[in-house]
């Protein structure tokens, strides 16, 4: 875990650099801007935790959490945030195989 906390760590001091020099050509967010884009993100953020939980919890191994993973992930795309069209899934499941 070290790693990643020292990654995520010099993220954050990029970020902040970089906010302090970019900050006077962008106008501020409001609050309900904030929250919207809370509310947007909410269907993808729920899928760490799906993860976690389906292991953890002992109802998938790790092979069966990614197709979990996948699956969650093509019907959010499909259903909620509608980023492509059901026509692109045809050729994923139609297609011959060698």
């Amino acid at each position: 875990m070290l790693p990643g906390f020292v990654v995520g760590l010099i993220l954050c001091f990029m970020v902040w650099m970089r906010a302090r020099h970019d900050t006077n050509t962008v106008p501020r967010a409001s609050a309900g801007a904030i929250g919207r884009s809370l509310v947007i993100a909410v269907p993808a953020l729920v899928l760490p935790f799906l993860i976690r939980g389906a292991v953890v919890g002992g109802v998938a191994t790790a092979t069966e959490v990614s197709t979990i993973g996948i699956v969650y992930s093509a019907l959010v795309g499909l259903l909620v945030y509608r980023e492509f069209d059901w026509r692109r899934l045809v050729p994923c499941w139609c297609a011959p195989r060698p």
